[in-house]
Parts: C-alpha cells; structure tokens; sequence
C-alpha cells in the first residue's frame, strides 16, 4: 500500500475539496483528511486513519477509503480494515474508492446490518443518505490518472 505516495495525498485533498463543496450547507458535517478513527472494541492507543471522512458533530460519519491495485489480492486484510472501520463509533457509511478503475463499494449501516452498493462509471453518483449528499463519481476521480484506461475522467461541475 502506497501510504506516504504524495499523488495519493494529492487525490485525497481533491476528494475533500469536493465534498467540503457539497456540504457547504449543511452546518453540523465537514470533512477531513488524516483524521483517525478507533474502532471501539479496540485500546485507545489502536487506530485506523481512512484516506477521507465525514465528520458530524464529534463522530465520523461516513468514512473513504482508497483501495490500491494490489488490495483486492489481500481480501483478508481489507475485510479486516473494513469491520474495523464499522466498529468505529457514529459511522453510518463506508465508501471504498478503487485507484485503478472509476468504481466505488459503498457498505451503509442499516437496522439488519451492512448493506453494500457497488458504482461504477463516469456518470454514476455515490448516494450518501447519512448526510444528504450525492457525489457523481467522474468528480471524485478528478486530476487521477486511470491506470486501465489511462485517460482522466471529464470534469463534471457540481
């Protein structure tokens, strides 16, 4: 996993450029870079750090996470990330953003458990309910080289 890539930060803040966008009217969520989250049947001292989040009040509430090429591969690992991620207190919804390819795995919480969307395409929209938004998914893949394909998404305006 490239953590400390520096174009993978860059396409982090982008990500947070656009969500900030979409809720510049909603006044109680904004979003974050680099925040931690600690699973809650974990010590204080264990944290997971998602890629993106949107936080609501003093509790993440949506969490991004950015899957590299060579992830998929270590199924295990991700599922791992992904319960731990679940068990973090206040998060409603997971969103995990693939690097190679314009496709997201949305997981939303609902009263029978986990429920997972998949998205894929330039024009498809990410629905996230928990904080009243929709991101068109070519937006959050702006200034991102696509490994397949190796064209950049058109930009969509908001």
């Amino acid at each position: 996993m490239e953590l400390f890539n520096p174009r993978r930060r860059s396409n982090s803040a982008t990500r947070a450029a656009e969500l900030h966008n979409r809720l510049k009217d909603h006044r109680e969520c904004w979003p974050e870079v680099g925040s931690a989250a600690v699973p809650s049947y974990q010590p204080r001292d264990t944290a997971r750090i998602p890629d993106a989040m949107i936080r609501c009040s003093k509790h993440p509430r949506i969490m991004f996470d950015v899957v590299s090429p060579s992830e998929p591969y270590h199924k295990r690992d991700r599922d791992l990330r992904r319960s731990d991620l679940q068990a973090v207190e206040g998060v409603q919804e997971i969103v995990e953003i693939y690097q190679d390819e314009m496709l997201a795995h949305a997981y939303r919480r609902q009263e029978a458990g986990w429920v997972f969307q998949s998205i894929a395409g330039a024009e498809a929209e990410i629905a996230l309910p928990s904080v009243g938004i929709a991101v068109k998914l070519a937006a959050l893949y702006l200034r991102v080289e696509l490994a397949a394909s190796g064209e950049q998404p058109t930009a969509i305006e908001p």
